[in-house]
């Protein structure tokens, strides 16, 4: 019995460091997500605000390729 003992010990020791670790990355982790989520917020919108950009360059690009090809068309 003494032998079961010193094991259920040890495990619970082992268990409490483990469980102490994940709590402490989990508390890290809950401090620095908010940081990290309002400092994506402005590259998020300049993302976005450059994906704008791209998609009139696009819809430029479209419409004069439709003009030439109407152009085309009428020669």
């Amino acid at each position: 019995m003494m032998i079961a003992d010193n094991i259920s010990s040890a495990m619970m020791g082992v268990f409490g460091v483990f469980f102490l670790v994940i709590l402490t990355v989990i508390i890290v982790l809950w401090i620095a997500l908010p940081f990290s989520v309002f400092g994506t917020k402005n590259i998020l919108r300049e993302i976005l605000r450059e994906q704008k950009e791209t998609n009139r360059l696009i819809k430029k690009i479209i419409d004069s390729k439709e003009v030439l090809n109407k152009e085309v068309e009428n020669e």
